[in-house]
């Protein structure tokens, strides 16, 4: 097809195949005529890179489908902090829910001071615990 690139004020012609190829048209008969076959003759060059392209991303897709099969190294570390959340978390919300008596009033405590009273109860909680230590240092990342 012929089209006319209004930006550029140029002839674009655009050959359909397998694949578009595109070539600007000038003025000059000769000139249109070298700028197409200039165009034919990069065909297998501009083939030599898409297929070292598409090689190259299979190559990639090889590696990353041996990275997912291998172990992940920190897995049992990962449980140990996700079960070690999911006390804590369920601490929070016992100690959230559970009634606590102000000693200066008789009524019950405001949600954001039973948040602070879990929180203390955490922070209690994780000084008598035995702290996870990561196997990864981040301050190299």
């Amino acid at each position: 097809s012929l089209d006319i690139d209004e930006f550029s004020e140029s002839w674009l012609l655009k050959a359909k195949s397998s694949g578009e190829y595109r070539t600007e048209l000038g003025i000059d008969d000769v000139g249109n005529m070298v700028r197409l076959e200039n165009t034919v003759k990069g065909l297998p060059k501009r083939l030599e890179i898409v297929n070292a392209e598409i090689t190259e991303t299979k190559n990639r897709m090889h590696q990353a489908q041996e990275e997912l099969k291998k172990p992940f190294p920190q897995q049992q570390e990962l449980k140990d902090v996700q079960e070690r959340l999911s006390a804590l978390n369920l601490l929070l919300h016992e100690a959230a829910n559970k009634p606590v008596e102000n000693s200066k009033k008789n009524t019950s405590l405001s949600l954001r001071q039973k948040l602070a009273y879990a929180k203390q109860q955490q922070s209690e909680a994780l000084q008598h615990s035995t702290p996870v230590k990561p196997s990864v240092s981040l301050e190299n990342r």
